[in-house]
Protein backbone atom coordinates (compact mmCIF):
# COMPACT_ATOMS: atom_id res chain seq x y z
CA UNK A 1 0.00 0.00 0.00
CA UNK A 2 1.31 3.47 -1.02
CA UNK A 3 0.71 6.47 1.49
CA UNK A 4 2.50 9.10 -1.51
CA UNK A 5 1.79 9.03 -5.06
CA UNK A 6 2.47 11.39 -8.09
CA UNK A 7 -0.03 12.14 -10.73
CA UNK A 8 1.16 12.94 -13.86
CA UNK A 9 -0.38 15.17 -16.80
CA UNK A 10 0.77 15.43 -20.54
CA UNK A 11 -1.59 17.72 -22.33
CA UNK A 12 -0.80 16.62 -25.74
CA UNK A 13 -2.72 18.21 -29.30
CA UNK A 14 -5.60 15.44 -29.44
CA UNK A 15 -5.63 13.36 -26.12
CA UNK A 16 -4.93 13.55 -22.25
CA UNK A 17 -2.15 11.29 -20.82
CA UNK A 18 -2.52 10.78 -17.16
CA UNK A 19 -0.39 8.84 -14.91
CA UNK A 20 -0.18 7.41 -11.44
CA UNK A 21 3.00 6.76 -10.06
CA UNK A 22 4.27 6.04 -6.67
CA UNK A 23 7.43 7.93 -5.39
CA UNK A 24 10.07 5.69 -6.56
CA UNK A 25 8.58 6.05 -10.45
CA UNK A 26 6.50 3.14 -10.80
CA UNK A 27 3.74 3.38 -13.23
CA UNK A 28 0.60 2.12 -11.19
CA UNK A 29 -1.94 2.97 -13.82
CA UNK A 30 -2.37 4.88 -17.06
CA UNK A 31 -5.72 6.76 -18.68
CA UNK A 32 -5.57 8.36 -21.90
CA UNK A 33 -8.70 10.79 -22.67
CA UNK A 34 -9.39 12.53 -26.24
CA UNK A 35 -10.62 15.70 -26.87
CA UNK A 36 -11.34 17.82 -30.19
CA UNK A 37 -9.30 20.11 -32.41
CA UNK A 38 -10.86 22.80 -33.95
CA UNK A 39 -10.51 24.34 -37.16
CA UNK A 40 -11.95 27.66 -37.74
CA UNK A 41 -10.58 28.84 -40.82
CA UNK A 42 -7.58 27.59 -42.79
CA UNK A 43 -4.46 27.34 -41.60
CA UNK A 44 -6.08 27.80 -38.09
CA UNK A 45 -6.30 25.74 -35.15
CA UNK A 46 -7.97 25.90 -31.33
CA UNK A 47 -8.59 23.62 -28.25
CA UNK A 48 -11.25 24.81 -26.22
CA UNK A 49 -9.47 24.74 -22.30
CA UNK A 50 -12.21 23.00 -20.18
CA UNK A 51 -11.97 20.44 -22.72
CA UNK A 52 -8.31 20.02 -21.42
CA UNK A 53 -10.48 20.38 -17.69
CA UNK A 54 -13.14 17.75 -18.70
CA UNK A 55 -10.18 15.06 -19.46
CA UNK A 56 -7.96 15.73 -15.77
CA UNK A 57 -11.05 15.41 -14.09
CA UNK A 58 -12.39 12.00 -15.71
CA UNK A 59 -8.58 10.28 -16.07
CA UNK A 60 -8.00 11.39 -12.48
CA UNK A 61 -11.03 9.56 -10.88
CA UNK A 62 -10.64 6.69 -13.16
CA UNK A 63 -7.26 6.20 -12.11
CA UNK A 64 -8.22 6.91 -8.73
CA UNK A 65 -11.15 4.16 -8.76
CA UNK A 66 -9.26 1.68 -10.77
CA UNK A 67 -6.09 1.53 -8.57
CA UNK A 68 -8.33 1.93 -5.63
CA UNK A 69 -6.29 4.42 -4.08
CA UNK A 70 -7.13 7.14 -1.62
CA UNK A 71 -6.81 10.66 -3.11
CA UNK A 72 -5.27 12.13 -0.14
CA UNK A 73 -2.26 10.07 -0.73
CA UNK A 74 -1.59 12.18 -3.82
CA UNK A 75 1.29 14.58 -2.97
CA UNK A 76 2.01 15.84 -6.12
CA UNK A 77 0.46 16.73 -9.46
CA UNK A 78 2.78 17.62 -12.76
CA UNK A 79 1.34 19.04 -15.58
CA UNK A 80 3.40 19.10 -19.16
CA UNK A 81 1.76 21.32 -21.81
CA UNK A 82 4.14 20.55 -25.11
CA UNK A 83 3.92 23.75 -26.90
CA UNK A 84 6.92 26.05 -28.23
CA UNK A 85 4.73 29.49 -27.57
CA UNK A 86 2.77 31.69 -25.01
CA UNK A 87 -0.97 29.76 -24.97
CA UNK A 88 -2.87 33.15 -24.20
CA UNK A 89 -6.76 32.65 -22.78
CA UNK A 90 -9.27 35.24 -22.79
CA UNK A 91 -12.90 35.26 -21.08
CA UNK A 92 -14.96 37.06 -23.11
CA UNK A 93 -18.84 37.19 -21.27
CA UNK A 94 -17.80 35.32 -18.57
CA UNK A 95 -16.71 32.04 -20.58
CA UNK A 96 -13.15 30.70 -21.38
CA UNK A 97 -12.80 31.38 -25.10
CA UNK A 98 -10.79 28.48 -26.91
CA UNK A 99 -7.03 28.92 -26.91
CA UNK A 100 -5.03 29.03 -30.08
CA UNK A 101 -2.46 26.01 -30.97
CA UNK A 102 -1.58 27.23 -34.57
CA UNK A 103 -2.22 29.65 -37.26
Amino acid sequence: MFDKLILSYDIGTTYLKTGLLDTKFNILGVELEKYPVYFPKKGYAEQDPLDWWKAVVKTTNQLIEDENVFSGFIKLYKYNKKIHRNLNLKIVRGRLKRAMIKG
